[in-house]
């Protein structure tokens, strides 16, 4: 399966070895992830299989497999981006419709009015407002792109199985040598570190994003040639490897929605099934919850023990306790109090809370209130007309429950990548049903 990826590409069997050598070089030095980066780029550039435009895609996305590093508060991958997006300017590249224009300014209007209406301006949230314009420039950078997806697929691949190569490397590296983040003005690396509970994660500060990573490599890599099953299937190993409990259900959802979406072609049909099921499993829970309840904690002991993780399972003993639900409560307390812009970016530190909200729908009513929701959902409206329902449903809306992915730039890559002249949802490049 592997062996046809590395064929007459030597570029790609190093590729895949300094992403596996990048974390023992790291241990060594910390600064010498820089050069594993650059010679990983180096390589990428290199590539005659490529144009520029792919190219800078596929670093992208080998930037982004790098999540936890950067320079201070702004990673590298983002650096990146701005880079491109400025070639794209000076090219005088076409980049994004109108709509997606007025869409991208509504929302960045919505949020700055929260942002000077909240009454916590500090650096954070500041810093918080920026993310969101990165996330726009992400958008126009990857906007009416001329790429030609089969060229990038082997690279994508080979940078996924680095990925999973390298995030079972930093688990070990932690847990043999105690390598620790970095955090300085030149540097920063972040990755989960944690003696009492260990994941995979690569160079991710949270095992929650990199499972994502490949869960959207997964709908990037669809789009490539649906005939390639063993690019989507690697990327499930990926994630897996997270031992996040999202995944699984993110995956349970994925094989009940290809199912519905197997029988029903029409995505509008599909969506309503899929809220008939939602609501009768809402009215079953109604009338037998002193049945579903303890059926639910006792799935929810054994689904923790099966994975291993035990710190959990001691912190969150059941739903009722657990972390997410007891923030999500308090979260509403808070909606009714600025209901159309929000308390502003990062509220939930102003009302005391030590944790952030877990939840994208709700962070996005408390911060930006249902101004900020309704400018957002519009501005990535095309995820749900142009990919199939059971990637939406499954890999984002699902995780968006349980996370905060409100900044998630994967998300506004796809808009991106979704926004090309002469494509629709009817054109096989953006429709798999």
């Amino acid at each position: 399966m592997i062996g046809k990826y590395f064929k007459v590409n030597s570029n790609l069997v190093l590729l895949l070895l300094i992403t596996a050598f990048t974390p023992l070089a790291y241990t060594i030095k910390s600064p010498l992830i820089i050069i594993m980066l650059l010679l990983s780029i180096i390589l990428i550039l290199f590539d005659k299989n490529m144009v520029f435009n792919e190219k800078c895609f596929v670093i992208y996305i080998l930037l982004f497999s790098y999540f936890g590093v950067g320079f201070s508060f702004i990673k590298f991958y983002d650096l990146f981006m701005i880079f491109f997006l400025l070639i794209r300017i000076i090219r005088q590249d076409k980049i994004v419709s109108l709509r997606i224009s007025i869409m991208s300014i509504m929302f960045l209007v919505v949020i700055i009015l929260s942002f000077i209406n909240q009454s916590n301006l500090n650096i954070s949230t500041g810093i918080e407002i920026f993310r969101y314009f990165l996330c726009i420039a992400t958008v126009f950078s990857f906007s009416n792109l001329t790429i030609d997806y089969d060229n990038i697929r082997k690279p994508l691949f080979i940078i996924a199985l680095g990925l999973i190569v390298q995030g079972i490397e930093v688990c070990i590296l932690f847990l043999k040598y105690n390598i620790q983040p970095v955090t300085s003005p030149f540097l920063t690396v972040e990755f989960y570190n944690d003696f009492h509970e260990t994941r995979v994660s690569g160079f991710f500060s949270d095992p929650n994003k990199y499972f994502l990573f490949f869960l959207f490599l997964i709908i990037i890599m669809y789009q490539l040639d649906d005939k390639h099953k063993d690019s989507i299937l690697l990327n499930f190993v990926g994630a897996i490897s997270s031992l996040s409990r999202t995944v699984f259900l993110s995956i349970a959802s994925y094989g009940i929605t290809y199912v519905i979406e197997f029988n029903e072609h029409k995505k509008r049909k599909v969506y309503l099934k899929l809220l008939l099921i939602i609501f009768l499993s809402f009215l079953g829970y109604l009338l037998f919850k002193d049945t579903i309840i303890p059926l639910i904690n006792d799935v929810f002991l054994k689904m923790l023990e099966l994975l291993g993780r035990d710190r959990t399972a001691e912190i969150n003993s059941n739903i009722q306790e657990d972390n997410r639900v007891q923030i999500w409560k308090t979260v509403i307390n808070y909606l009714p109090l600025r209901p159309i812009l929000g308390n502003g970016p990062l509220s939930y530190s102003s009302f005391g809370m030590q944790h952030p909200t877990h939840n994208t729908y709700l962070n996005l009513i408390l911060d930006y209130g249902f101004a900020g929701v309704v400018t957002y959902f519009s501005l990535i409206s095309d995820l749900f007309k142009k990919i199939p329902v059971r990637f939406v449903v499954s890999f984002i809306l699902i995780p968006m429950f349980f996370l905060d992915l409100g900044n998630f730039r994967l998300i506004f890559l796809l808009i991106g990548i979704l926004n090309t002249k002469g494509e629709n949802e009817d054109e096989r490049s953006y429709s798999y049903n």
